[in-house]
């Protein structure tokens, strides 16, 4: 077995969420991650020196230079803001969701834990609770380096509760340090950093949507007239260049948006610049390639692949919270040992450590100490032995290796069908750049991730709003705006509600959502092939749908009791849950989903729109 070698990329990214018509920020997660994951890893890998490798999304750069703006100047923009500077003594429903954003593990304080359950038990806050929860909206996001580098963010975390006006606009001050830290960090890293396409487009699907008929079967010919290669050529050469820029070095590394590549693409790659480019084990394996498998680099024509370890970047990615972090890091070790040669991950770098209690900070020192008798690699020093040959390279995404999240739905291709009419248009005045640099924005790859029935959140109607928000005004640089860009594209959280017309759309959107299982994009063994579960309000109670491909028949465990589920029911009454718990049944017997805690939602009541 070759000697084993780990190169390890951090992929950060958030889409655009500054809505091009009314200028506001459509949701705060930027701001709110900076204080969180983007800051804490460029702290770990300045001070623990390990040579990994951090990907930067150009959109995502540019949100973080506009932090930098006066906090009355973000404050005119940003709802969560504005909900956090309120008077506490008003605080609406929908600000009082907004401030509760997060996954419940940075919500573990017994003063934070007593405001969830006050929400969730839809009792009215009073000012003092009100208040403690505007402090707790935005301190239960800041992470371990955070928490470090401000003690009085610390203190104010010890404190816990009784929050006054003076703790809140302190808090601020310092949170706004730590999120204009994070460009300055990276810039000062001098571990290798990689980019992706300026908006995050499924580079593929822009060159020819017809491509997506090669990994699905059922896809529809003809149903979206969209081949403009020209598009994932500018927006690879305006990413590389914006990146350059923001980040003040060269950049040479490519995660193609989502891992998504196809044999087009690579002439495109290579006119840009760029040396190498990741995408996961299930495109290598579907390719047309000499003998080899993922354990190495790839010579693609030109350009080198890299092809991240699927099984040891989810592990990472979704299953390292919820063991303990020294035993966490170590099985990790002993996997990545398993395997021998040269293993590739590739994982999100934000959006692990909300799962983590301390924000990572003990499972990262642990995997620094882990990790201190293994040989890291970066990828660019990976991609210099690259030696086998791929002749015909796969036309899919890290995903299932194909591209249904994105245009597999008949709810995908609508979309895909407005953009291309609203791109042929363009086309046709003769590309004038104000209207181009909108549809670029709106090729982004996660306007299409929240249609169709794969995943669901609260937060579909502004993804939607957004993404017809530029194509709107892609069509106000040439004339009218067609009256079906009017239209949204999805119901208020999500067409699989029974009940459609139960409240005003904007309860139903915050009291709806989604519950992970499998820590979201992607499936893993310990999640016995069920991702999600969604949930909602309806006339009878609280409607309850499954996602995903379940190994075997369900039971749902409601206060003890276990009952059949075949995917989709309704529970009504008094007394409704706020966790549950999924069993599985598989050849090794029962497996329960989530492996660790319960699944938590928040039972709606009519009280909420009343």
């Amino acid at each position: 077995m070759s000697p084993l070698r780990i190169s390890l990329i951090w992929h950060m990214h958030q889409p655009d969420y500054r809505d091009p018509i009314s200028g506001r920020i459509a949701m705060p997660f930027v701001r709110l991650h900076a204080l969180r994951g983007y800051r804490d890893v460029a702290i770990w890998l300045l001070e623990s020196g390990l040579p990994m490798c951090v990907n930067l999304v150009p959109s995502l750069l540019e949100q973080l230079l506009d932090l930098e703006a006066p906090m009355k100047e973000l404050e005119q923009k940003d709802a969560h803001l504005q909900a956090t500077l309120a008077d506490p003594e008003h605080l609406s429903p929908a600000q009082v969701r907004l401030l509760m954003s997060g996954n419940e593990a940075m919500w573990r304080s017994p003063r934070a834990q007593a405001l969830r359950a006050l929400v969730e038990s839809e009792q009215d806050l009073d000012r003092q609770q009100a208040l403690d929860l505007q402090v707790w909206g935005t301190l239960a996001w800041v992470g371990w380096s955070g928490l470090r580098d401000h003690p009085e963010l610390a203190e104010l975390k010890a404190k816990g509760r009784d929050f006054d006006l003076s703790d809140r606009a302190r808090m601020l001050q310092s949170c706004s340090e730590v999120w204009r830290s994070v460009l300055p960090l990276y810039r000062l890293l001098p571990q290798e950093l990689s980019t992706t396409p300026l908006c995050h487009p499924i580079l593929p699907l822009l060159i020819d949507c017809e491509h997506a008929a090669r990994c699905l079967p059922d896809y529809p010919p003809h149903s979206v007239d969209h081949a403009f290669p020209q598009d994932a050529l500018a927006q690879l050469r305006l990413g590389k260049a914006r990146a350059e820029q923001i980040l003040e070095r060269p950049i040479v590394g490519l995660w193609p948006s989502e891992g998504s590549v196809s044999p087009e693409l690579l002439p495109l790659v290579r006119e840009s610049g760029f040396q190498w480019l990741a995408s996961d084990q299930g495109v290598l394996e579907a390719s047309d390639a000499e003998p080899g498998d993922h354990r190495q680099a790839w010579d693609l024509g030109g350009v080198v692949g890299l092809f991240r370890d699927r099984a040891l970047s989810d592990f990472l990615g979704f299953v390292a919270a919820r063991e303990p972090p020294l035993q966490a890091a170590r099985r990790f070790l002993a996997r990545c040992e398993s395997q021998g040669g040269d293993v590739v991950l590739a994982l999100d770098g934000e959006n692990p450590w909300e799962a983590f209690e301390d924000a990572g900070q003990a499972f990262m020192a642990a995997l620094t100490q882990v990790l201190a008798s293994a040989a890291l690699i970066t990828p660019g020093d990976l991609s210099k032995t690259a030696r086998a040959k791929v002749h015909r390279l796969h036309s899919g995404s890290w995903i299932n290796a194909d591209f249904g999240i994105w245009i597999g739905d008949e709810a995908d291709r609508l979309a895909w069908q407005l953009l291309s009419k609203a791109r042929h248009a363009v086309q046709a005045a003769g590309d004038p750049p104000e209207a181009l640099a909108h549809i670029y924005a709106a090729q982004g790859s996660d306007w299409f991730w929240w249609y169709g029935p794969e995943f669901e959140t609260p937060f579909a109607p502004l993804f939607d709003h957004l993404f017809r928000a530029h194509l709107q005004a892609a069509w106000r640089c040439l004339g009218p705006v067609p009256e079906e860009l009017r239209q949204p594209l999805v119901s208020p959280k999500g067409v699989h509600a029974p009940d459609t017309d139960l409240g005003p759309p904007a309860m139903r959107a915050l009291l709806s959502g989604v519950a992970s299982v499998s820590g979201g994009a992607s499936m893993h063994s310990e999640s016995g092939g069920i991702r999600a579960l969604s949930y909602g309000p309806c006339s009878e109670g609280l409607w309850l749908e499954m996602q995903g491909a379940p190994q075997g028949p369900v039971e749902l465990e409601i206060r003890g009791k276990r009952v059949p589920f075949q995917g989709r029911t309704v529970l009504a009454g008094e007394g409704l849950p706020t966790e549950l718990v999924l069993w599985v049944k598989g050849p090794r017997g029962l497996l329960r989903v989530p492996p660790a805690d319960s699944i938590h939602l928040l039972a709606p009541s009519p009280k909420w729109w009343a």
